[in-house]
């Protein structure tokens, strides 16, 4: 994802948009008329040739006085006469125009009637340069109205890009106003197509509104709705638990009241401090993970029953870490409860500096819901205090870790 800084600015981007268009017209504006007017000069150079070789065709084909091209313009040369030079390259009949140093010489090479035989009518020097004070005047013109237009194009182009863009940079202002503790903002565009987006904005701005609200309210009636009767049934079944000469089989249901009781108020508080944005510095607190982690294994192994695998225990650190307890604990229950319920016949838990791992022998070809190590509130745990937790399948086991950081 590129930063603030990298990404390119709506009105640069319509600057360099709108002058692109705009110099190519302002070229085309230029250049059509230069060409047109070169291509007009040629044709009337062509035309002037033609109507006097014509009528020089015409009056020697009729046996009349020779009407030869006028001598002020036009020089005439034939074939079999002496002649230029440069001329013998052209032995063709039709119209040329050669570059004879900085001048253009533009001539018709024509059939003698009844002979075999060319004629040359050539304009004089610069003779056929009468149009060249018009093309200089022309091309002026054209200059000054290309720089005129060009300024023009560059204000306008200025305009148009703030007049654009200042209604999307007061649309992105408002943005900052979508969190739930800010006012509402006001839909006061002229566009159609923003306004629509701003009221999208809107009412987006106020559904988290009330999510937030609602998210507010659950956290404050959960807080107070769930730990109540959490109470009544814990202070309850502390008093069964007093009632003498009981059977061995409700004491167990006492007992398991009371673990159900307090697991359903350490959840209670993990997800109320998840559901929160930040969590504030009286939930911390500095934990020996090695306490934390044999306090878990033993009562994990306590509520499992039935045949347990081996567990191997290495502590090579006495490391600290400052968390929530319900976190932590948390954390630690769900990794142990799951590699001790899933492992064929080892789970091995290594305790290093900062950093849990957790392995066993499990198939995953023996469960078809897979390995499930709580990943959903680990996940959501690590997340929020930047703990990083690795999966691994192994060739014959799973291997899960956590690493805090320092």
């Amino acid at each position: 994802m590129l930063s603030s800084s990298h990404i390119p600015r709506l009105a640069k981007k319509l600057y360099w948009v709108l002058g692109g268009v705009a110099s190519v017209f302002i070229f085309l504006i230029w250049f059509v008329p230069i060409f047109v007017e070169d291509q007009m000069e040629v044709i009337s150079l062509h035309h002037w040739l033609e109507t006097e070789s014509q009528r020089y065709a015409n009056s020697v084909e009729s046996g009349e006085e020779i009407a030869y091209p006028n001598p002020l313009e036009f020089e005439i040369y034939w074939q079999n006469k002496p002649k230029p030079n440069w001329l013998d390259a052209f032995s063709s009949p039709g119209f040329y125009e050669m570059e004879e140093f900085d001048n253009d010489r533009h001539f018709v090479v024509a059939q003698m009637p009844g002979r075999d035989e060319l004629y040359y009518i050539v304009f004089k020097d610069e003779a056929d340069d009468y149009l060249d004070e018009y093309e200089d005047k022309l091309q002026v013109f054209i200059t000054l109205a290309v720089l005129i237009l060009l300024f023009t194009v560059i204000v306008l182009s200025v305009y148009l890009a703030r007049y654009f863009a200042r209604p999307l940079e007061r649309m992105a202002a408002k943005v900052k106003y979508m969190e739930p503790q800010q006012p509402d903002f006001q839909v006061d565009t002229t566009f159609y197509e923003i306004a629509s987006i701003e009221k999208t904005m809107l009412a987006c701005k106020q559904r988290i509104n009330n999510y937030f609200e609602r998210e507010q309210d659950f956290s404050r009636f959960s807080s107070h709705e769930i730990r109540t009767p959490l109470m009544v049934m814990q202070g309850s079944a502390q008093l069964l638990e007093k009632v003498p000469n009981q059977s061995p089989l409700q004491l167990k249901a006492i007992q398991r009241i009371l673990t159900a009781c307090d697991d359903v108020s350490l959840l209670t508080d993990t997800f109320l401090l998840l559901g929160k944005e930040t969590i504030e510095a009286q939930f911390f607190e500095d934990i020996v993970l090695a306490s934390v982690l044999y306090e878990q294994i033993d009562v994990v192994t306590r509520v499992l029953q039935g045949e347990r695998p081996e567990c191997n225990i290495q502590i090579n650190s006495d490391s600290v870490v400052r968390a929530p307890r319900s976190f932590l604990v948390i954390a630690f229950r769900n990794i142990i409860k799951n590699a001790l319920s899933y492992a064929h016949s080892k789970v091995q838990i290594t305790l290093d500096s900062h950093r849990l791992v957790v392995e066993n022998d499990f198939e995953q070809s023996e469960c078809q819901k897979g390995y499930g190590y709580g990943l959903v509130i680990l996940e959501r745990i690590g997340a929020k205090l930047e703990w990083s937790l690795t999966i691994e399948q192994l060739p014959a086991g799973y291997r899960v870790s956590i690493t805090f950081p320092d």
